[in-house]
This record gives C-alpha cells, sequence and structure tokens, in this order.
C-alpha cells in the first residue's frame, strides 16, 4: 500500500517507521505549508520527522491551500491512504478524498476523552490512571471520526507529558502496520458522545499556579506542562519557570508557601504537602537558573 504521512512531531515519525520498515511504501511526508515562511520551514527540519524522511529518501509535500489544487498534488503521488499523526490542521473535504482509501487519524489519548491539540497534558492534569492512543476514520471534525482501534497504556505517578509521548510513539511503531493491514476488515465504531473532553494548549494564567494549592496538584502541572511549555509561579515581580520537581511530605503545620529547605534545589510546602524544585528558570529579561545566591529564598520566608 502505498501511504503518505501527515504531521511533524514525534508521532508521524513513529509511524513512518512502522510503515516504511513493513510492506508498504511511504511515498511522502505531508507537512502544514500555510503561512510557513522560509526560517520556520529551516528551523522545521530540525524534528524527527525531517531526518528520518530524509535518511528513507521520502519527500515532503507542503499543504498551502487545502483545495482541489492541494488534492492535485496528492492525487500526483497515487497514495492509498493519509494517515495524520499531529498535523496542525483540519483536512478539508478535497483532500479526504484524495487517498483511494481515505484517511485516519493517530491521536494519543483514549478518544472521545481528550480530543485536541494537547491530550498527555490533560492527561496527566485530569489524573487519569491509563491513556493510549486512537486511531480513527478522519472527517472534517477535531478529532471525530468513526473509531478503528484503541491501545491502552498505564500512567505512572511520575510520567510527564513527555514520557507519555513517548509511550504514544512506542505503540504508533508497534501497531500502525497491523492496523494498515486490516483495514479493509475492519468495522469502524461510532463515537459516544460519553466523557467527551477538548484538550487545548495551556495559557499562561493555566500554567500558573500558586502555593495555597494542593501539593499533587501543582505536581501534576508541573509534570503536564512539559515538554512544551513550564509551570511557574510569582516571586515579586518576577514568574520562576518550573522545569522539573519532586513531590514531597511537608511537615505538620508548616503555612502553605513556607521555604521549608534553601539551597540549590529548595522545598516550599504546599496544601497537604511539599514541592522540592530540582531545575528551574527566571527571566529578568535574561534567562538564568534559579535561586542563584544573589535571589534564593530565606528558609522560613513564605511566598504568596
Amino acid at each position: 500500500m502505498r501511504i503518505a504521512i501527515a504531521g511533524q512531531g514525534p508521532l508521524a515519525d513513529a509511524a513512518m517507521r512502522g510503515l516504511a520498515t513493513r510492506s508498504h511504501t511511504v511515498a511522502a511526508l505531508v507537512w502544514n505549508g500555510r503561512r510557513v515562511g522560509y526560517a520556520r520551514r529551516l528551523r522545521m527540519r530540525a524534528c524527527e520527522a525531517f531526518h528520518s524522511s530524509s535518511s528513507m529518501r521520502i519527500p515532503i509535500v507542503w499543504l498551502d491551500s487545502m483545495d482541489e489544487g492541494n488534492a492535485a498534488d496528492l492525487a500526483r503521488l497515487d497514495i492509498d491512504l493519509l494517515v495524520s499523526c499531529g498535523l496542525d490542521r483540519i483536512l478539508k473535504p478535497a483532500i479526504l478524498r484524495a487517498p483511494r482509501n481515505g484517511c485516519i487519524n493517530i491521536h494519543p489519548s483514549l478518544l472521545p476523552r481528550h480530543r485536541g491539540p494537547n491530550p498527555t497534558a490533560h492527561v496527566l492534569l485530569s489524573g487519569d490512571a491509563e491513556t493510549g492512543i486512537s486511531i480513527h476514520r478522519m472527517d472534517e471534525g477535531i478529532d471525530t471520526g468513526p473509531l478503528l482501534a484503541q491501545f491502552r497504556h498505564a500512567v505512572d505517578h511520575r510520567d510527564t507529558g513527555l514520557d507519555l509521548i513517548r509511550k504514544a510513539c512506542q505503540l504508533t511503531e508497534e501497531k500502525i502496520a497491523g492496523i494498515v493491514k486490516s483495514l479493509d476488515q475492519a468495522q469502524p465504531v461510532p463515537r459516544s458522545d460519553a466523557d467527551v473532553s477538548y484538550a487545548g494548549w495551556l495559557s499562561d494564567d493555566q500554567l500558573t499556579f500558586e502555593w495555597h494549592w494542593k501539593a499533587c496538584e501543582i505536581d501534576r502541572l508541573i509534570r503536564a506542562a512539559q515538554p512544551y511549555a513550564c509551570a511557574r509561579f510569582r516571586l515579586g515581580d518576577r514568574s520562576i519557570f518550573v522545569q522539573r520537581a519532586d513531590l514531597d511530605e511537608a511537615d505538620p503545620g508548616v503555612e502553605p508557601g513556607t521555604v521549608m529547605r534553601t539551597g540549590p534545589q529548595p522545598r516550599i510546602a504546599a496544601e497537604g504537602g511539599a514541592i522540592t524544585i530540582l531545575r528551574a528558570r527566571i527571566d529578568t529579561p535574561f534567562t538564568f537558573p534559579w535561586p542563584t545566591p544573589w535571589n534564593a529564598p530565606r528558609k522560613g520566608e513564605r511566598i504568596r
């Protein structure tokens, strides 16, 4: 089967490797070309999918207008199937009709839960015990269309958003060839509206926590923000961006926001526990590690 992979992230790279090493031909890597200037095209060449496509000599096709002209570009590739993996555009009907066997999407959550562009963050913020990947037929909606298959994995209490992406990539590489092989016999399952939720990008306000929050909620936010952003808190008129932290216990009676330990890895009390900051930075407007001798909090100080 001749297949085009649409997407530029690690999930697209995993699908490409899972299909190209089997009895399929990956005919093209499809990227979103709308409003993409020369500089961004150069940056995108640093991604895993570009390196894999280069080593496998797979051409890149840029979709700009998503009209009949773009559909004709795909038709000239003579593809049987388009596999979408994190493409940051909604495919229009002309594109959906171009491959002979239509289009399928690989989404890193158990749909209909956490549909949207940032599912791994919302899996962690919701405290889900398990997640996985969903493979479904595509229509004009966002992560809608009948389900073909779902594969599950556990969510560990120390997993970050990046860890969940890696697990989704591993499942994708292992399972995608089998799904494509059995596509003709697959019986798509209509979606249920039960438990549907949307997983959007986190705003600056959503990424900012306060020390009166529960310690487990702060820990989830720090882990969920990775790898696309950083959770942060305010210290005076500055924001401290927390890149890594551990969830710990607090001494009884310690007020939330109290600095329990100073040094390169300060421990700060929250509601029902404490957070040990392993790595953080401060923008002043230049970026520096935090804490340093000249901006470290004092033991017993309370951060509001």
